[in-house]
């Protein structure tokens, strides 16, 4: 995944019930970030503070088919939060 501003690409990640995902995001700006997954029924699985122009590992066990929910948020600005999923079949 590479992320913008404005946009991550690819939006929309497949992967199989059980897999697990490695995914390695990188805080390009000079702001803190908050990272949440969510499982298909809307719980958060994980969660992380990514701070300005840090670069972590996040670890996602696939255990339930469905849609998983990956948003990002900077502190202080409500309308800046970027959703995309994990589709998991």
């Amino acid at each position: 995944m590479a992320a913008s501003k404005h946009e991550v690409k690819p939006s929309v990640v497949q992967a199989r019930q059980g897999d697990t995902l490695i995914i390695e995001v990188e805080n390009v700006s000079f702001q803190e970030q908050n990272l949440l997954i969510k499982d298909p029924q809307g719980r958060t699985i994980d969660c992380h503070k990514v701070g300005a122009r840090e670069r972590i590992k996040v670890r996602v066990n696939l255990e339930e088919a469905g849609a998983y929910e990956f948003l990002r948020d900077k502190p202080f600005y409500p309308c800046a939060v970027m959703k995309d999923r994990i589709e998991v079949q």
